[in-house]
């Protein structure tokens, strides 16, 4: 799945959520992500939640555990990677929370 494809998926993924009332869309935010996070998961809620999502997504006769797994810890990576520096702490944050929703992925 090239970045694009997964760009894609992903954006799928957070308009279902929407649809959920787990993200609601922010218009007034200016910076790479339009979305808000309504209600916080522990890293093992999230990790089990994103796993779950990319088997529900993923075509069902070529997808394993395994797969969905890797899946969302290329998400994981992309998010840890794209984390804006605005605020040291919060930066900090967001990355320890993602590397251990990382962590979390690898358990199941």
């Amino acid at each position: 799945m090239d970045k694009n494809e997964q760009k894609k998926l992903l954006t799928e993924i957070m308009e279902a959520d929407a649809k959920d009332g787990l993200y609601k869309e922010d218009k007034t935010f200016k910076q790479k992500s339009k979305w808000t996070k309504v209600k916080s998961m522990t890293p093992a809620e999230k990790a089990d939640e994103l796993v779950t999502k990319y088997r529900r997504y993923l075509p069902m006769n070529l997808t394993t555990m395994l797969d969905a797994k890797n899946c969302a810890i290329i998400a994981v990576d992309e998010i840890i990677n794209s984390v804006i520096i605005t605020d040291l702490t919060v930066a900090e944050n967001q990355f320890i929370y993602w590397e251990e929703v990382k962590q979390e992925i690898e358990k199941l």
